[in-house]
Formats: C-alpha cells, sequence, structure tokens
C-alpha cells in the first residue's frame, strides 16, 4: 500500500497565541509547587548532581541506580538557576513547557490544527497532576520530553521519507534510556514499527537501512556515555548500578513493595485522570479497529510505555507520568474521530468530553492549589509510600546539623532520608550516603551496603551519624559496636536519632 503524499502545513497566528495560553495554563498548574521542599529522591539527585563538579563522580562516589541524564539536567538548570529546591523547580518548569511544545508539533502530525491544540491543552494539564507528583524534578519528567521528540522525528521520518530522521530518533531514544531504562521499551516498539509496517510498503534493503540508521543513533548517545565515565574511571561503576543492580536487584526485592504501590497508584490516579483513561482506551480500541500504519504507531507506542510502567515493578504515582503524553495521543485520537462523524450532537459531545476531562482534573487539584501548606501538600499526597513526619522533621534536623558544624565536616545518614544532606549543606563519608528502601537491603547488596558505609565511617569518622529509625535493625553488627564506641546521644525525635562523635561534642 503507497503512502499518502506528505502535506506540510503551516503553523497560523492563532494557533501560535492559543498555544501560549496553553503554556501559561501549563506552568500555572505547576506553580504552587515551586516553593514545595525536595522529597528523597530528589534531594538524592541534588546532592549527587552538586557534588559532581566537585569531583564526586556519580556511581564511584554516589550511588544511585538512576542512568547518569538526570544529575546532567540538574547541573544545568543549577548553573542558571542555582541549586535550591525553588529554582530546580522552575526550571523542571521551563522543560514541561518544552514537552507541551513537542506534544502539539507531533500531534500537528498525526491531527488536525485543533486538535493537535486539545492535545497540547490536556497535556501541559494532566501532566501536572499532583497525585502523579507531575511537578517533581525526577527522571520521568525529564524522559517524557525525549521520548516525545524521540517519536516526532520518527513519525516525520516515516511520513516525509527522510531517512536521516531515523537516525535523530534513535539519538533521542538513546538520550531517554540514558534518563530511565525503561525507554528501552518505547525503542523497542518502533523498531518492531520499522519492521512490520515496512514490510507493507518498501523493499528489505530500505527497512536494514532504516534500522542501522536508528540503533545507530541510540548506539552513538549510549556511548558518548560510556566514553565518559571510562575517562571519569568509573565505568565498572556505572555498568553496575545503571544495569545489573536494576535488571537483578531492584526487579526482586520490588515485587511486594510493587504490588502495595500498584493498589495504592489504582486508587488515586483515577480521582486526577480517570477521563483521560476512558477516553485513551476508547481511542486503543478505534485505532485498533481501522488498523491504520498512523494507529499502529500510536498503540506500539502506547503498549511499550505500558510494558515500560509494569517492568518496574515499584508503581510509584510519579512512574505514571510518562505514559500521559500517548494516552493524551489515544484520547485525542477518540475525540476527534467523534468530532468527524455526521451531526452537529458528535461534535457537541466531543466539546463536552474535553471540558468534563479539564473539570474533573482541577477539581481534583483544587485542594493541593489552595487548601494546603506546600510541606502539608507533599507530605498527604504521598501517604503511605513515605513518612510524614520526616518530611516535616527533615529541616529542622538539617538546621540543628548546620549550626552545630562547620562545612568541612561530614555526617552520615542511616535510613532514607537524603533531605538532610540538602539543608544541612554536609557531605557523607560514604558513596551509600542514605539507604534508598528497605526492600533494597537484603542478600548480597544488603552486605555491601553495610560493610561500605562501616569502611567509610572508620575511615573519615562523622561528625554526626542521623539514625531512621525505621532502619535501625539493618545496622550490622560491627557498624553498631563502632557507633556504640564512639557516639553519643545527642537529640531525638519523632522516629530518628541524632548521634554525636564523643570527642566532638560541644
Amino acid at each position: 500500500m503507497a503512502l499518502k503524499p506528505f502535506v506540510k502545513r503551516k503553523v497560523k497566528w492563532w494557533e501560535v497565541g492559543i498555544l501560549f495560553l496553553i503554556l501559561i495554563i501549563s506552568c500555572l498548574v505547576r506553580l504552587p509547587y515551586v516553593h514545595e521542599p525536595f522529597e528523597c529522591d530528589q534531594a538524592s539527585y541534588s546532592y549527587i548532581a552538586n557534588h559532581w563538579g566537585e569531583g564526586m563522580t556519580p556511581y564511584r562516589y554516589s550511588w544511585d541506580s538512576k542512568p547518569p541524564l538526570i544529575f546532567v539536567a540538574y547541573r544545568i538548570i543549577s548553573a542558571f538557576l542555582g541549586t535550591t529546591a525553588e529554582g530546580i523547580h522552575l526550571g523542571f518548569i521551563f522543560l514541561a513547557a518544552i514537552s507541551v511544545i513537542s506534544i502539539y508539533a507531533l500531534s500537528r502530525r498525526l491531527f488536525n490544527p485543533g486538535f493537535a491544540l486539545i492535545s497540547a491543552f490536556l497535556y501541559g494539564s494532566f501532566s501536572g497532576g499532583a497525585l502523579i507528583s507531575g511537578t517533581f524534578a525526577v527522571p520521568e519528567n525529564l524522559l517524557v520530553i525525549l521520548v516525545i521528540a524521540g517519536m516526532y522525528y520518527f513519525w516525520d521520518g516515516w511520513e516525509r521519507q527522510k531517512n536521516k530522521y531515523f537516525f535523530v530518533s534513535g539519538a533521542f531514544l538513546g538520550l531517554a534510556m540514558m534518563t530511565k531504562q525503561s525507554a528501552v521499551w518505547e525503542t523497542a516498539a518502533l523498531t518492531l514499527f520499522l519492521i512490520s509496517g515496512g514490510l507493507r510498503s518498501t523493499t528489505f534493503l530500505l527497512i536494514g537501512w532504516r534500522l542501522v540508521l536508528f540503533w545507530l543513533g541510540v548506539a552513538v548517545v549510549i556511548a558518548i556515555f560510556v566514553l565518559l565515565f571510562s575517562v571519569l574511571g568509573a565505568l565498572y561503576e556505572f555498568f553496575s548500578s545503571v544495569f545489573l543492580y536494576n535488571l537483578f536487584f531492584g526487579r526482586i526485592v520490588g515485587i511486594k513493595q510493587g504490588l502495595i504501590n500498584l493498589g495504592h497508584a489504582l486508587i488515586w490516579s483515577p480521582r486526577e485522570n480517570f477521563l483521560l483513561w476512558v477516553f485513551a482506551v476508547s481511542g486503543c480500541i478505534l485505532s485498533l479497529a481501522k488498523r491504520e500504519r498512523k494507529s499502529m504507531f500510536i498503540n506500539l507506542w502506547f503498549f511499550a510505555t505500558l510494558l515500560g510502567l509494569v517492568s518496574a515493578l515499584n508503581f510509584y504515582p510519579h512512574y505514571f507520568i510518562q505514559i500521559i503524553p500517548v494516552i493524551v495521543i489515544l484520547a485525542v485520537y477518540f475525540l476527534q474521530s467523534v468530532w468527524e462523524l455526521p451531526g452537529l450532537g458528535r461534535k457537541v459531545l466531543s466539546i463536552i468530553f474535553v471540558c468534563g476531562a479539564a473539570i474533573s482534573f482541577g477539581a481534583v487539584q483544587w485542594k493541593w492549589w489552595f487548601c494546603s501548606s506546600v510541606l502539608d501538600s507533599l507530605a498527604s499526597r504521598r501517604g503511605e509510600l513515605a513518612r510524614p513526619e520526616l518530611y516535616r522533621q527533615a529541616e529542622e534536623v538539617g538546621d540543628f546539623i548546620r549550626n552545630h558544624s562547620v562545612a568541612e565536616d561530614v555526617v552520615q545518614v542511616w535510613g532514607m532520608w537524603p533531605e538532610v544532606y540538602y539543608n544541612s549543606k554536609r557531605k557523607s563519608p560514604s558513596k551509600y550516603f542514605y539507604i534508598a528502601s528497605r526492600n533494597i537491603m537484603l542478600g548480597k547488596f544488603k552486605e555491601v551496603v553495610q560493610t561500605q558505609v562501616y569502611y567509610d565511617i572508620i575511615r573519615n569518622p562523622p561528625k554526626f551519624i542521623i539514625i531512621d529509625e525505621y532502619f535501625a535493625d539493618l545496622i550490622s553488627e560491627p557498624m553498631q559496636r563502632y557507633i556504640n564506641g564512639g557516639y553519643a546521644l545527642e537529640r531525638q525525635g519523632e522516629r530518628y536519632l541524632i548521634l554525636n562523635r564523643r570527642d566532638t561534642v560541644y
């Protein structure tokens, strides 16, 4: 079946004006959270990024399982807007605006201009939802920009027969994988599309050439990061932390907690984007029935992203940010299909659907926008996924440590509380500067962490050791003996202890 000739549609002034208003709305949705303090993940990324420039290479001197592009993003934003939580959040609001423009550009390739604007509006709103933590400065909010850009260049290359765009698309998907490993599923989906879609209309030679270009783009990006960490002397640590840990430890220890988090997500998420999911599923069914290449492209993307969510096995609310772009595309596919049916009633129904989605979204957000302090909002929205008392105490603990130590002092947090480093402006003596989750502390990895932290605090004794009581029973016997012999209780709060090194008691 021959492809239809590509017709380029110029962007008109009224489209630019409406898109500008949508960008303003997208920013306003997120503005109430600018002053929200860092939670655990953001504090961890901030710590790693801030100290990377001081020679503390990620993975070698500060452990995390996320690919490195999130740390690069933090460093770039910090260079322009500072290292504060407000600065980082403003930077991610700017990135969100870029993602809105990207979804609009892709939607103009897939839909009529008016429905492209509806895509931008729905995405700009729903991607900033409170219950999926759409304002967090996390990899998922960076990932969506790169995936959307990759999809745009891929579809543009397919429609316009511009083979070089497949290389560009692959490069964006490579960057996406260096942001979060789950982007490998979208990469696989586009590979499948090139093979299955190409068999209908192109030669085997052309299919092969496009596959080579696409995967060359992916490989070039990954090779750049491999070379970077080779030069930094952290290639093994990069590989073991980003790939081996997630393939083995991350999968094994995430199942039990993942089921808990899935239940949490299924209870909370529909309150925020239920109608969007209804439209998306309707669009998926409708598009599958049509059997177009466009519908194949969208649905492969949808199922790939769904696999990305499932394969993580954690189902934290902010993971669902990564599926918002494609369910918006599917929802708009459905809305445009309804609009194009004969009869005025169908068009009115489409308008009601869009307005209903916007109203239902705003009704859920109202509480978080106007009825809660930023700290109470954060603690409440995280719910059982974190301990609210720690959010409320992180600042006072950080202030205490900063006021009773000097910049050269190091402190060690034993537990899931990296916010203490951000608030105290102090470093850890160990690459395992906090315990990312109780669920990772089993088997060989538990022994690795316990041994490493023990030797690190012996070599460079911290002035303060902060123990999150939830993790106290995971302290190894040698480390406990060392703490008992060299540290005294300085302060006890709700679910935490601050221990002061005996030879530095003020």
